[in-house]
Order: C-alpha cells, then sequence, then structure tokens
C-alpha cells in the first residue's frame, strides 16, 4: 500500500514526482512507469523530501566529500589546450606529450551516472527535439554550427531514442549512460584526413559522446523558445508548455557542460555546446544576466585554451593543421563568438572577451553547410569559387556570408570600445573619424546583394534573408550612431561644467538615428504577418529602436525649448549658462508620425507575456508624454516633468493608445511606399548623412527625458 502525503492524498512515484507529472499510484509499479521501462526506480518514497540524519562519526557527509574529492584525486590528465609560442611549458621539456600538461580534472562528478541517465531522460522529446531542429534549420540564416552536422547527428540519436524507449527496452538505460561516459572520456581527436561526411561517425552511434547530448537540447531550447514547431502546444505526454520545456532543455544542457568539463578536455564539440548554450541563456534569462555574461566568459576562455584565435600554419609551430572541413567550422564558431562578444560588451559597456589584437584567425570562406558537410574534394571545388576576399562568386544568401559581415561590423567595434574607455581628447574624435571613415569604406566593399534597401520586401526573398538584411544593416547604423554619441559627449564637456543636451541633436547624430528608427518600422510592418520575426522585432525594437527614438525625441523637445540636464541644474542653479540653438528638423511632422507608431510598437509588446513588460509599458507612456508636450506645451511654458506611474489612469493610458492607432493608421495611408529608403528618408530631412562604424557606451539619452525612478532596469538599460 502506497504512503499517503499529508493532506491525505496518495504519494506519487519518485520518478512521476520528480518529474511534475500526475501519477496513478498502482503498485507495484505504475502504468508511467511501466511504459517508460522504469520498473526499477518506480519507489513510493514515505518522506521524499526529508534529508537523512547522521549522527556521531558523520560517514554520510564524510563520504559526500570523500566522493568529491575521488574526482580530483584519481582524474585523468587533461589536455593543457593550445599552448602559445613563448610558453613556458614547452621550454621547460617537462615530458609530456605536447600540448598536455599533469593536471587532473576538480571533477564534482567521480560518477556521474545518475547525471547521464537523467540527461538521457530527456530524449523521451526527441520527437518534438527533431522536429523544432529540423524547422528551425530550415529558415535559420545565423546558425553558426553546419546544418549537415546536427541532421546527422539527429538520425543516429534517434536510434538511441528507439532503444531505449522500446517496449522490451532493447537496451538499459544505465547501459547507454555508462557507454557515453567512456566515450565522452575518451579525447575527442578529428584525423586530418577524415571527410565532413563522416565526421558525424566520431560523435554518434556506438560512439556518442555527451556533448552531443547537451548540443542537441541547446539547439532544441532555442527552437522552441523561437516558436518552432509551429503545431506545438504541449510535451509529449502533456504536460509542458513550450516555454517549461525550454528552461527544461537550458537545464539539460548546462548539466550536460557540468559534467563533460569533468570528463574530457576542451574540444570542438565542446565549443559547440557552450555557444549554443550562451545563446538560449541570452533568450531565457537576458542578455544583462550574470549567468550569461559567466558563460560568455567560459566561451572565451575555452576559445582560446583550444587555440581557435590562431591560424593554424608556418608562424604557428605549436598546433597541426585540422581537417579542411573542421578548420572552416572553427572559423565560423571564432567569428560568431568574436561578433556576441562585440554585441554584449557594448551593450553592458564592458571591455571585450575576445580581442582581435591577439587573434589571426581567417574568416570563414563564403560557402555553404552542405560543402562542409561532404567530401574533401567537393569542399575544395567549392572553395575554389570565392574571390580574393573569401566571398562566393556568385551572389548567394548562405550563413557563412552573413558569419563574415557580422564580424567585419565588429572588428571596428572593438576598436570604438577601446576609444569609449578612454578621456575625451582631440585625438580621440579624430580616431573616431576614422573609424567612422574606414568602416563607411569596409560597408561599401561588401557584396551589394547583402546591402539592405527597403524594396527587399517587395522580392520574393525568404523572410530569413530579410531578416538578416536588416539585422546586418542595422548593427552598421547603430555603429555610426554610438560613434556620433560619443562625439556629441566630447562636444558637450565645456569649461563650465554643464552638459549641453542641445549639442546632442548634431545633424549626423540625427541623421542615423531617424534612418534606424525608419528601418525598424519598416520591420515593424513585416512582423504584423510573419510570426518568424516576432521574437527577433522585440530585441531589436529594444537594442536599437530605444536609443535612436530617445534621440530623436529629445531633439524634439529641444526644438520646442533647450534645456540642461536636471542634475547638473540643481548643482548650478546660480549661475545657468547660455544655451546652445536648438535643432533644425524641416520634416517635423514625419518625426512625429514614425515616433508615434514607435510608441504603439511599445504598447503591443508590452501587453505579450515577457520579462520587459513592465519597462516597455512605462517607456510607452512616457514616450507619448513627452509628445504631447511637444505638440501641446504645458500652460506654464516649457515641458512637463515625466510622471510616474502612480500618476497615470486608465483614462490617460487608453487615450494614449487610441492616439497611437490613430496615427499609425495616418502612417500607413500616407507613407505607402514601405517607407522610403533611409537615404530618401534623410534627405528629405535636409540632413547630410555620413555612415561609419563605430560604438559609444553612453547610448540611451532617452533616460535624461523618462523617469523610470518607480521601476528597476535591467542592466542593459543602465549603461
Amino acid at each position: 500500500m502506497s504512503s499517503r502525503r499529508r493532506n491525505g492524498k496518495l504519494a506519487s512515484c519518485e520518478p512521476c514526482r520528480k518529474d511534475k507529472v500526475r501519477c496513478d499510484h498502482a503498485q507495484p509499479t505504475c502504468s508511467r512507469c511501466r511504459k517508460r521501462g522504469l520498473e526499477h526506480r518506480c519507489l513510493y518514497h514515505p518522506a521524499p523530501l526529508t534529508r537523512a540524519t547522521h549522527i556521531g562519526s558523520g560517514r554520510g557527509s564524510e563520504s559526500r566529500i570523500t566522493s568529491r574529492r575521488s574526482g580530483s584525486s584519481i582524474g585523468v590528465p587533461l589536455r593543457a589546450g593550445y599552448l602559445g609560442p613563448i610558453n613556458s611549458i614547452t621550454i621547460a621539456g617537462d615530458g609530456h606529450p605536447e600540448g598536455s600538461v599533469a593536471q587532473s580534472s576538480s571533477s564534482s562528478y567521480a560518477d556521474p551516472s545518475r547525471e547521464v541517465e537523467e540527461l538521457l531522460e530527456c530524449l523521451r522529446e526527441f520527437p518534438l527535439i527533431n522536429g523544432s531542429i529540423h524547422e528551425y534549420y530550415t529558415i535559420s540564416q545565423a546558425a553558426v554550427v553546419p546544418a549537415p552536422f546536427i541532421h546527422r547527428a539527429l538520425a543516429e540519436i534517434e536510434v538511441t531514442y528507439d532503444a531505449i524507449t522500446a517496449e522490451n527496452l532493447r537496451q538499459p538505460l544505465s547501459e547507454v549512460a555508462a557507454t557515453i561516459i567512456e566515450n565522452t572520456r575518451q579525447p575527442f581527436d578529428v584525423p586530418p584526413e577524415c571527410d565532413g561526411n563522416r565526421f558525424h561517425e566520431l560523435l554518434t552511434g556506438p560512439c556518442l559522446r555527451l556533448e552531443v547530448l547537451g548540443l542537441i537540447y541547446a539547439l532544441a531550447g532555442r527552437s522552441i523558445s523561437f516558436g518552432f514547431p509551429y503545431h506545438f502546444s504541449r510535451s509529449q505526454d502533456g504536460t509542458c508548455s513550450p516555454a517549461e520545456i525550454s528552461q527544461k532543455m537550458l537545464a539539460a544542457s548546462d548539466l550536460a557542460i557540468q559534467v563533460c568539463k569533468s570528463l574530457s578536455p576542451v574540444n570542438d564539440l565542446l565549443l559547440w555546446l557552450v555557444h549554443e548554450n550562451l545563446l538560449l541563456s541570452k533568450m531565457l534569462q537576458g542578455d544583462s544576466s550574470s549567468v550569461t555574461w559567466h558563460r560568455l566568459g567560459e566561451l572565451s576562455t575555452y576559445i582560446f585554451e583550444l587555440g581557435l584565435h590562431r591560424e593554424p600554419g608556418p608562424d604557428n609551430e605549436t598546433t597541426s593543421r585540422p581537417a579542411s572541413f573542421l578548420l572552416e567550422s572553427r572559423r565560423r564558431l571564432f567569428a560568431g563568438a568574436y561578433q556576441l562578444d562585440k554585441s554584449f560588451c557594448s551593450l553592458l559597456g564592458r571591455p571585450p572577451r575576445i580581442p582581435w589584437r591577439y587573434s589571426n584567425c581567417r574568416m570563414p570562406l563564403d560557402v555553404s553547410d552542405e560543402a562542409l558537410g561532404s567530401e574533401t574534394s567537393l569542399l575544395e571545388a567549392q572553395n575554389s569559387k570565392v574571390d580574393g576576399n573569401g566571398w562566393s562568386v556568385t551572389p548567394v544568401f548562405q550563413r557563412a556570408s552573413w558569419i563574415r559581415l557580422r564580424f567585419i561590423i565588429s572588428t571596428y567595434r572593438e576598436e570604438i570600445l577601446e576609444l569609449s574607455l578612454q578621456r575625451s581628447t582631440p585625438e580621440r574624435a579624430k580616431q573616431l573619424r576614422d573609424v567612422s571613415r574606414r568602416c563607411a569604406e569596409a560597408w561599401e566593399l561588401l557584396p551589394s546583394h547583402l546591402h539592405y534597401t527597403p524594396s527587399c520586401w517587395e522580392t520574393k526573398l525568404p523572410i530569413s534573408v530579410k531578416l538578416m538584411l536588416v539585422i546586418s544593416y542595422l548593427t552598421y547604423l547603430h555603429n555610426e550612431f554610438l560613434v556620433q554619441k560619443l562625439l556629441v559627449l566630447d562636444d558637450s564637456e565645456r569649461d563650465d561644467g554643464y552638459v549641453h543636451l542641445a549639442t546632442g541633436a548634431s545633424p549626423a547624430l540625427i541623421s542615423v538615428s531617424s534612418a534606424i528608427l525608419t528601418t525598424v518600422l519598416a520591420l515593424g510592418k513585416q512582423q504584423e504577418h510573419s510570426v518568424d520575426i516576432r521574437r527577433d522585432f522585440n530585441w531589436i525594437i529594444l537594442h536599437y529602436g530605444f536609443p535612436s527614438a530617445s534621440v530623436l525625441v529629445e531633439a524634439l523637445q529641444l526644438q520646442a525649448g533647450p534645456r540642461i540636464t536636471q542634475s547638473t541644474a540643481n548643482n548650478n542653479a546660480q549661475s545657468l549658462p547660455t544655451p546652445m540653438p536648438p535643432p533644425t528638423l524641416p520634416n517635423r511632422s514625419a518625426l512625429l508620425r514614425d515616433l508615434s507608431v514607435f510608441i504603439f510598437h511599445l504598447e503591443s509588446m508590452a501587453q505579450l507575456d515577457q520579462s520587459n513588460r513592465a519597462l516597455l509599458a512605462r517607456a510607452a507612456r512616457s514616450f507619448a508624454r513627452d509628445i504631447d508636450d511637444i505638440l501641446e506645451p504645458s500652460p506654464g511654458g516649457g515641458l512637463s516633468p515625466a510622471l510616474g506611474v502612480e500618476d497615470e489612469t486608465h483614462e490617460e493610458e487608453g487615450a494614449v493608445a487610441l492616439r497611437s492607432e490613430q496615427l499609425v493608421r495616418i502612417h500607413e495611408n500616407e507613407i505607402t511606399d514601405q517607407g522610403s529608403s533611409a537615404g530618401d528618408y534623410m534627405t528629405t530631412l535636409g540632413l547630410d548623412l555620413d555612415f561609419g562604424l563605430g560604438s559609444g557606451l553612453d547610448d540611451l539619452a532617452f533616460l535624461d527625458t523618462v523617469d523610470f525612478t518607480a521601476t528597476q532596469l535591467p542592466d542593459q538599460f543602465l549603461i
């Protein structure tokens, strides 16, 4: 007879309790455990949450400590990884093989059997995992891990899934776990003569490794978060929503990383796993999450440890040249991680973790994923179809193209990050303008088919290609925005000690801000018709829309009446400086329409279930209030201060929403050509647009005009 809980209800068996699913309480084993082949684990614990009490010698806790120690004292020596040309280990001639050192693993998993079995349990969701990843790779243009490697790995893992879920349990879970552990303990070496079409044989099937399981789980978590597959509403047993499954995949990939670190030296598979786990953590826990930031540090550490930052060749004698497909895959990973690092660091205002000055890794060639997963002869044939700069001679949209493009933009972002941390001097301003000029030249040298134009929305290109065109263009424009922001901050520092916000309305800054906002709104029109880009649009409007819109609102406010920062006014109330002249905005009505549409998007996003709901709602109200003050100044003259949330009534919120919807209709009726190109829009404003690449850290002057004191802002809005 099974025990009862304190409330008198029957207790669930341990597997059902841990999985938080309904148990039928059948004896001696429940039906769910029988179907899953878990009869040996179907136990009814009388007090499952009660900890065992150890009296006297305390052997229980001591054995646990001993278990942890055993992992570090008996561990197999792990390789030291990449050793630079001036390392002391090789010079000392310590007798260890090249690339290794007498170092034991600091493992917390002396026997990771239970953890690996838990990871195998996640394969119960394999039909969902398989379908979501396949749909993701069908649409995504941004994946770093080549598609053939993932597709072939999934096909082999399906065999394992069938073996552990069969009614007759062809292979016990513990046996599969033991095989995976033994495989993972072995160094992952890829023979130089290996082809891409046989690569999966080294990591799946009888050679299945834990890194591959973790990689698949991380990819599945992202795919499900993006909404793949479209027909999915619940997990296989009907108990978990997509959000819960994504969290489960994140936890599984986290556990896989921890176990892999204790079993095997760093290898290419672990880097792929950490990279995909970082992207999943970014989606679920936020860009400013401490966990996400630490995972980025882990990725950069592994990149240097494996030597991906150094190109193998005559000048790098410490590493041998890997197989051709693996070398290209490493270049892709380095370029993708480098771009991701610059994105995080510019967002958070922190120094880069993967500096280019210590790297000489070449950009990946503009070849297809299929070429990497084919025979060496086919890969070499496609390698011969690129020009001297590494671009495909045939205009084509493929993942390598976007990796290359974003990497090029990121190299200039790193220069600006470095300049942003220096003191403001005339020399710094000169260097910023030089970066802007060189980046503009680099952008013009890109293949023309990779340049965004508003007319792309009228073509039959896949929505994923259009999205990457927009993202790449916005990244480029945002770099110029950050350069101009730094230049404005330099100009605003006067001898009187004031920060003159009027200088923030420089023509170049207004121009690039308008171009960014126009592009964001053009994407906003499309996201209403395509679920594929809704999640992307959410972060695009936060990363690019907020800074540009804040500059434009400030310019409109300054045109209504120049002001200085409130904090400066309080500290220097007796001697105010002569205000700067307000900016010139010829097409004021067009700016107001665009900003009203932007507010409408913020309000729509705030109604969705996401972590930034409070911020978006408050920002929408503050932006709308600023627009109201610009259109109808307060009777006292000058702009009214931003009100707190407590002062907002429901009637005011309804009026704001109604006004936004009306202005959206005006916008759609009057701007019927999908919004003219950014250049045409700037011409309308009568402003000279000088694009370039750069970065600045104080990219939210929006905070000077919006009162967010009643809510806690995420870190990314406090830089």
